[in-house]
Formats: structure tokens, sequence, C-alpha cells
């Protein structure tokens, strides 16, 4: 049985953040907030996305961030770059 959606409410200025093949972070908007009955785990909170292929619940294990932190994590995923190419230099 497919999860049931209870309620919604507006996701105002998230984004659900995952990593491409090659970590590099990308964020896509989450439009709302799910309240879901699941079969697995009860009544949870998911947030969901729209794309081509329509609005689709956030993959499990996703992280979320704030908009107020999105250029956090874009600067943090910079620094450990920068570590990454300066490691091995004498």
């Amino acid at each position: 049985m497919e999860n049931r959606i209870l309620q919604i409410i507006p996701a105002n200025d998230w984004f659900a953040v995952t990593d491409d093949i090659a970590g590099i972070p990308l964020f896509s908007r989450v439009i709302c907030w799910a309240l879901i009955e699941d079969d697995d785990f009860g009544n949870v909170v998911v947030g969901m996305t729209a794309s081509d292929l329509g609005i689709t619940e956030v993959s499990e294990g996703t992280a979320y961030c704030h908009a107020d932190r999105r250029e956090v994590i874009e600067l943090d995923w910079r620094i450990k770059q920068y570590e990454k190419k300066n490691y091995c230099k004498y």
C-alpha cells in the first residue's frame, strides 16, 4: 500500500540537500511538508519536491536545510575541496 498523505503545510525557504556523483551539494526546493501515514513507521513528516515528473516525496536519508544555511553548506563544501587539493602538496 502506498503512503497516505494526512496533511500538508508550506515549506517556505527549505531545501533538500543531496550530493551528485562528484560530491557537489545539490539543492532541491521543498515545496511542502507532508504528514504521511507509513505502514512501517506510523505517521511521519517528509519533504515534497516538484520536478518534471510531478510532486514527489524526498528520499529517505536526505538532509534538509533552511535557505539561511545554504551558503554555509556551499562554503563548507568549497573549503573541503580546497583542503583536498592542498593536502598532498609538500
